[in-house]
C-alpha cells in the first residue's frame, strides 16, 4: 500500500531576500505512516542543514516558533522539521521515541538529505525530540552533531508506578510496554553509548521534575568514559517555569558557536 509522504518545502520570501515558497507532496511506498516534514533553503549553492525535532506538543514541528528556523536561514543554514509519528500531521502511533518513530525519522532525514543534496546535516531536539535525535545518533553516521534540550537518557529510572514521566507516559497511551526492560532500554540512551556516532551537546535545567540532572550527568560522564564528545550544561533553575524548560535564546547561548564549529563553520 502506498502511503503519502508529506514534503513542505518552504524557502519563503518574508522581509528576508532567501527566496520563494512551494509545497512539493510525494508519494514514498515504503512508509507505513504519512509523515510531515518542513525545509526551508538559502539561496546559497552551498550550506549546511540542522533539522529541528520538536517535543511532546501535539501540532509537531508547528510547535516550533518560525524564529527558530530564521535565524539559522540568515546565517545561511537550511533548516528541517520533522513531525514525528502521531503528532502534527503525521499518522501513526506515538512509542516515545521507539522503533516506530525512529524508523520514521530514518526515512525522513533520508528524504531531506536527498531534496538538499547534503552528506550530513545537525540535529536539534526539544525534551523526547532530544531523546530522538540522541538514539538516532546511534544508528547513522551521517550526523555531524546534536544537541539535546532536556532530553532523557535513562528511560529504567522511570518505572516506578510514582514517576512523573511514567505517568505522563500512561496517561496519554504511548505505545511501549512500561514494565519491559526491553522496551526502555531501546529508549534509553545510556545503553547505546558505545554506538554513538556524533558529538552531543547536552542542556538540562536545574529542577527539572520529568528528568533529574543526575540523568544527564551520568550519560554525559558514561559517554566520556567511552572515549565519546559530549558536553552538558546545567541553567539554573526558574521560578516561573513549571515543567524547567529552555528557550530557544538560552539554547543559542549555550550551543550556537560549538554547532558552527561542528558543522564547519567555526
Amino acid at each position: 500500500m502506498k502511503k503519502l509522504f508529506i514534503v513542505s518545502v518552504c524557502c519563503f520570501v518574508s522581509l528576508m531576500r532567501f527566496a520563494c515558497s512551494y509545497e512539493l507532496p510525494i508519494i514514498e511506498e515504503s512508509l507505513t505512516c504519512q509523515i510531515e516534514i518542513q525545509i526551508q533553503k538559502p539561496v546559497y549553492e552551498t550550506f549546511q542543514v540542522m533539522v529541528f525535532l520538536h517535543g511532546a506538543q501535539d501540532l509537531g514541528l508547528r510547535s516550533i516558533h518560525p524564529a527558530v528556523f530564521e535565524h539559522w536561514l540568515e546565517k545561511g543554514y537550511a533548516v528541517a522539521a520533522i513531525s514525528m509519528p502521531g503528532y502534527g500531521n503525521s499518522t501513526g502511533e506515538r512509542d516515545f521515541s521507539g522503533p516506530n518513530t525512529l524508523d520514521a525519522l530514518h526515512i525522513s532525514i533520508d528524504r531531506i538529505k536527498e531534496e538538499l543534496a547534503v552528506p550530513k546535516l545537525g540535529m536539534i531536539g526539544f525534551g523526547q525530540g532530544g531523546l530522538a535525535a540522541t538514539l538516532l545518533s546511534a544508528q547513522r553516521g551521517d550526523i555531524a552533531c546534536v544537541v539535546s534540550s532536556n532530553g532523557g537518557y535513562d528511560l529504567l529510572r522511570h518505572n516506578a508506578s510514582d514517576d512523573i514521566l511514567r505517568s505522563i507516559l500512561e496517561n496519554k497511551k504511548y505505545q511501549l510496554d512500561l514494565t519491559s526492560e526491553e522496551d526502555l532500554i531501546v529508549r534509553s540512551p545510556l545503553y547505546h553509548v558505545s554506538e554513538m556516532s556524533a558529538p552531543l551537546f547536552l542542556l538540562h535545567r536545574k529542577g527539572n521534575p520529568i528528568v533529574s540532572e543526575q540523568e544527564a550527568v551520568d550519560f554525559h560522564d558514561a559517554m566520556l568514559a567511552a572515549g565519546k564528545e559530549c558536553f552538558l550544561v546545567i541553567k539554573d533553575k526558574t521560578p516561573t517555569d513549571d515543567e524547567q524548560q529552555l528557550s530557544f535564546e538560552e539554547i543559542l547561548i549555550e550551543a550556537e558557536s560549538w554547532i558552527d564549529e561542528q558543522m564547519g563553520r567555526g
